[in-house]
């Protein structure tokens, strides 16, 4: 969550239970820095992880 909204992105929730409102919470207080976010990145680049929504068209 942290990564999404440091990308400029306002996340959606599912929470059915107290805690999940909390964890979100906590998330949103989170400020990464640049190099947390790329490293973040290349780490998900690495393992095969995609980041980008299904809504998001390549810039290929």
């Amino acid at each position: 969550m942290a990564w999404a909204i440091a990308k400029g992105a306002q996340p959606l929730i599912g929470a059915t239970k107290e805690r999940h409102v909390l964890e979100a919470a906590a998330a949103a207080k989170i400020q990464l820095l640049k190099e947390e976010v790329e490293q973040l990145e290349q780490l998900a680049d690495a393992t095969g992880v995609d980041t980008r929504g299904e809504w998001e068209h390549s810039m290929e």
